[in-house]
């Protein structure tokens, strides 16, 4: 994949859509790539580090869009992100923005729409790209700059390697970091060193070199293939399998294994672990490989110096001559160390001459020679070689010769000398042998006629040089060693050899392997008829390698600081003024300033307006004081206006130096804004009654928050099927007048209302269909409100919407269609309450004529035939009372009807056992069983639930008769009541809960209605089954158990 390329993931749960949409993107630009899916859990499992944004629809069946950008969050947090929805709404996109989406878009009509869509995800990508670049760069730059310095400072392996592991994990997003060596008997790699998140996981884990599982991951392949291997998902890697489980508990999501190498010899492994997938591109690989070899190479570097540490403390220690450090106190030289060869010559212990003064183991003469003016020769690096006598602790006098040089502390800071001393009668035999375990190439060199010759060369020469002794003996320098180009310069030096000049100077010669550079010290011997001096050379190439590794990194930023798409600036503070250095093209686009203006100038005078003074000053002291990266949104004054910027600013490792990087933010502040101020007018719209206000409200929001005057709306009027307008602002009545009527298919703000598709008009007057051939408006907006209108929104420039006004627009229309749709339905909740009034009341007289106006002659009559019975007996009285009483139970069945379609408006919680006993009186009257086997508490109203119990228990025992035994038990969700009577034919079960059904002789067919009525004003179900005793068994459902 190729860096301009873009892999989309689009998630959608509507297969044809996604479908479309990836093939109108790709259309649009061949840079892009979709990859569709059409569920949350398919989309994840296809998210990979491979991929550039994500689009994804809002209503989906297992998460909806906000909770899965949070779930791709947790694992890609810098992922461009954006809601492509058709369910929009203004507070579905004030929820994508607080949760942290980069993009909102409204699905529309037609191909434009995946124009829109494939610039919105392009730009939101580069926009990520390119802060991802920076942010890299500056962590990766960051990284390496301070592993230098820590490869420069380290004197140790075990320094090197902990502080490169502590360096590494300080920068994101790295989070672990290890270093280890390989056992070459059980191909084990054994860490040595760590820093980070370790919680135990170096000891919880088998890593090694082989072909078996435990070295199949990163770390194994780097140590055996000697190359650098990464694992950019451990979640997915299955190469990764025996670590996996503690890595991801751990925080770990991708590892890169990088050999330390140089030379071919392999010094162990660098182990890296980041917090995010995908951590490791092509580019990064490659600095981190460069990085492992620049480790390596250190490793080597200490490892050659602690040979020669070796060697030079052996030296030291055992050479032949005798060696003394001195520290100045007071202007005088103090012995601080000396080796046994010195101690044992003058007969003292180390340990008393330690902190004694120099002058005192020295002879009159020598010490007045010292103290004047002998020693600070030899501070100032002016002392060559001269004559020292000594004194035994038997006061015998040991003539020396002694060579002096400047001591200096690890931070190149002047404490003292370093002074040797030869005893004259030995001398050659000892040079000699220091000559020959000298850990540096080193010749022995004399002047005939002029002309410098080689006369011994050591073991190191011949190892660095290439050439042996017999090789290398009795020729010209110049002629063996010196490049043909660099003879001028030979020539020089030569000269100030020949004079005893001390030089030291890097320089470059001719190897038998080819030129390398070295750094060249000579020490003159004036006392010696054989040779004149000794060269040191000591190899630095690979150090200046080192600096042309940086150059060359240099010059990759100085790529990437040009093709930024963002303003970068780079500073130097003369003071606390940030001084501009250079601007990149993005910088002069944005700013409108040409480089060659501010190039030189104070960065602040330029674009910090007056009130933001006090902001810079103290964004500047933080920076200026070592402060970390600043990020921050500020105002900054471009040449031609104000506007809103994402800084991100860092300085260099000494505060001086610094960059800083302005992202554009002023269109989606305006935008966040604006919906702001609409999120705060919504309820404004939501509490209108009618549409007429919703109507008035819209109009001057528009006018107030989108900050567009000329707008007026229009309703949509069945009656005349035509838009009436119904309102508009001041300034729209000025400019256009008595607002139109619009009908059929005359206009293209009917069209637009008719195809409810929003239009935008760069300038309406070369539209044919206008309605007003004459209008002064050029820039139009016609925004449909669903079936209720349309909004015209309106400028008499050309080209005046922005993208930016265009989204807030139609997150503006879905709010006013909202609120116009909840007008409606309040107005039609308030008919149907109107209706419902009149309808109890109706209800309220029909009860009243039932319970008195009937029942006041039903109750006459009855006590007639009362008194009629007692004077005389007939069966037509006896059946007359019980027509009577039938008629009196349907007009109590008839008022308990009217009652019971009332809903339950407060219940409590009721023991359905308790609710049971109280059917027992009837139960023992008609002689029939109760069985109760119920635990259940429920919440009900008590009243009816008692009425519920009794008309089904009457039911069996007058469908089952004076035998019949019943049963109260419980279900999962309810309980039921069962007998053991005839039951209920299934081709009658439908029909027993229909008023006036009945199969008894004596039924009313309102008892079961009566129990319907009650379940259904509960919220509860009921349905009718057989018994397992072959009778009726009605289970109640849906209760609110407690």
């Amino acid at each position: 994949m190729v860096l301009d390329d873009i892999e989309v993931l689009h998630i959608d749960d509507e297969p044809d859509f996604a479908d479309l949409a990836a093939t109108y993107l790709e259309r649009e630009s061949n840079r892009i790539t979709v990859t569709t899916a059409t569920s949350v859990p398919d989309g994840i499992n296809q998210l990979t580090g491979e991929i550039d944004c994500v689009i994804s629809d809002y209503d989906m069946p297992e998460q909806n869009g906000i909770e899965l950008l949070e779930t791709v969050r947790e694992e890609y947090p810098d992922l461009p992100f954006i809601l492509y929805t058709g369910k929009g709404s203004e507070e579905i996109a004030s929820e994508a923005i607080t949760a942290g989406v980069t993009d909102y878009l409204q699905k529309g009509y037609g191909p434009e729409q995946y124009e829109l869509l494939a610039n919105r995800l392009i730009n939101a990508v580069e926009q990520a790209r390119a802060h991802e670049q920076a942010e890299k760069y500056h962590r990766v730059s960051t990284v390496v700059r301070d592993i230098n310095k820590d490869l420069v400072e380290a004197t140790t392996r075990t320094e090197i390697s902990r502080r490169v592991c502590q360096t590494i994990t300080n920068a994101e997003p790295y989070v672990f970091a290890w270093i280890g060596a390989t056992d070459p008997e059980t191909d084990q790699i054994t860490p040595q060193a760590s820093a980070g998140v370790n919680d135990g996981y170096l000891e919880d884990v088998t890593i090694t070199a082989d072909e078996s599982p435990t070295g199949c991951g990163p770390g194994g392949t780097a140590v055996r293939e000697d190359r650098i291997a990464v694992s950019q998902n451990i979640q997915a890697d299955e190469s990764f399998e025996p670590w996996r489980a503690k890595a991801l508990n751990r925080g770990y999501r991708a590892v890169a294994g990088i050999p330390l190498s140089h030379n071919d010899t392999q010094y162990g492994l660098l182990a890296l672990y980041a917090d995010r997938s995908g951590a490791f591109d092509e580019a990064e690989r490659e600095l981190l490989a460069e990085l492992g070899s620049t480790i390596g190479h250190a490793y080597h570097r200490v490892e050659i110096q602690q040979q020669y540490e070796d060697q030079y403390q052996d030296l030291f220690e055992e050479a032949p001559v005798m060696f003394a450090f001195t520290s100045e106190v007071g202007g005088e030289p103090i012995i601080d160390d000396c080796n046994q060869l010195f101690a044992e010559t003058l007969g003292y212990a180390r340990e008393k001459l330690r902190g004694t003064p120099l002058a005192e183991v020295y002879t009159d003469e020598s010490a007045r020679e010292l103290l004047n003016g002998g020693y600070d020769r030899a501070l100032a690096g002016q002392f060559n070689r001269e004559q020292r006598e000594l004194t035994t602790s038997d006061n015998e006098v040991i003539t020396t010769i002694l060579r002096a040089t400047p001591r200096r502390n690890a931070e190149g800071e002047l404490i003292g000398t370093h002074a040797l001393f030869v005893d004259i009668t030995a001398r050659n035999e000892r040079i000699s042998s220091l000559f020959g375990q000298f850990p540096e190439p080193v010749f022995a060199y004399a002047y005939e006629n002029d002309e410098p010759y080689i006369r011994q060369v050591n073991e190191a020469f011949t190892t660095t040089f290439g050439y042996n002794s017999e090789e290398a003996v009795g020729e010209h320098v110049d002629d063996l060693l010196v490049p043909s180009d660099q003879q001028p310069e030979a020539t020089r030096i030569d000269d100030r050899v020949k004079d005893s000049d001390p030089v030291d100077e890097i320089l470059q010669r001719r190897t038998r392997s080819g030129v390398r550079d070295f750094r060249f010290r000579n020490i003159p011997l004036s006392a010696d008829d054989a040779i004149d001096g000794y060269a040191i050379y000591a190899d630095i190439t690979e150090r200046r390698q080192r600096k042309e590794q940086l150059r060359r990194e240099k010059q990759r930023f100085q790529i990437l600081f040009e093709q930024l798409t963002q303003p970068v600036i780079e500073i130097e503070y003369d003071g606390m003024d940030p001084i501009v250095t250079d601007v990149n093209p993005a910088f002069e686009e944005t700013f409108g300033y040409d480089a060659s203006t501010i190039i030189g100038e104070s960065l602040d005078e330029y674009i910090i307006p007056d009130d933001r003074q006090a902001e810079a000053e103290e964004i500047n002291e933080h920076l200026r004081d070592g402060g970390n990266l600043v990020s921050k949104e500020v105002t900054r004054q471009t040449a031609d206006e104000l506007r809103d910027f994402l800084l991100e600013s860092a300085v260099y490792e000494d505060g001086s130096e610094g960059f800083a990087i302005y992202t554009d933010i002023t269109d989606r502040k305006r935008r966040e804004e604006a919906l702001d101020a609409l999120h705060e007018t919504t309820r404004e719209f939501m509490s209108a009654q009618t549409k007429q206000a919703v109507a008035e409200q819209a109009v001057e929001t528009a006018r107030t928050v989108l900050d567009q005057p000329i707008n007026g709306l229009w309703l949509y009027d069945s009656d005349s099927e035509a838009l009436q307008p119904v309102a508009m602002t001041t300034e729209a009545a000025d400019l256009l007048g008595e607002p139109p009527v619009y009908s059929g298919d005359e206009s293209l703000t009917w069209e637009a209302f008719s195809d409810n598709e929003l239009r935008v008009y760069d300038d309406i007057r070369t539209e044919p269909g206008r309605f007003n051939s004459e209008t002064v408006v050029q820039s139009e907006v016609i925004l449909p409100l669903g079936e209720h209108g349309v909004m015209n929104i309106g400028s008499t420039e050309p080209e005046t919407f922005s993208e930016v006004d265009i989204s807030l627009v139609r997150i503006f229309g879905k709010t006013v269609e909202a609120a116009l749709e909840q007008a409606a339905r309040e107005q039609q909740l308030r008919s149907q309450q109107a209706a419902l009034q009149r309808q109890n009341e109706r209800l309220d007289n029909f009860t009243s004529v039932v319970s008195h106006d009937l029942r006041s002659p039903l109750e006459v009559a009855t006590g007639r035939i009362t008194l009629a019975r007692e004077e005389c007996e007939s069966t037509h009285l006896a059946d007359a009372a019980d027509a009577l009483e039938r008629m009196d139970t349907l007009i109590e069945n008839l008022l308990t009807i009217a009652r019971e379609g009332t809903p339950v408006q407060e219940t409590e919680t009721v023991q359905l056992s308790q609710i049971a006993e109280d059917c027992l009186p009837y139960v023992e009257t008609a002689g029939a069983t109760l069985n109760t086997e119920t635990e259940h508490s429920l919440r009900a109203d008590r009243s009816r639930l008692n009425q519920l119990l009794e008309n089904l228990v009457r039911n069996a025992i007058e469908h089952g008769g004076d035998q019949v035994t019943i049963t109260i038990g419980d279900l999962a969700d309810g309980f039921y009541v069962a007998d053991d009577g005839t039951g209920i034919p299934s081709a009658e079960q439908e029909k027993v809960f229909e008023a006036g059904y009945s199969t008894a002789e004596n039924g009313t067919g309102f008892g079961l209605n009566i129990v319907q009525e009650i379940i259904k004003a509960h919220g509860w179900e009921i349905s009718v089954t057989a018994s397992e005793d072959g009778g009726a068994r009605f289970e109640v459902s849906n209760v609110d158990l407690v």
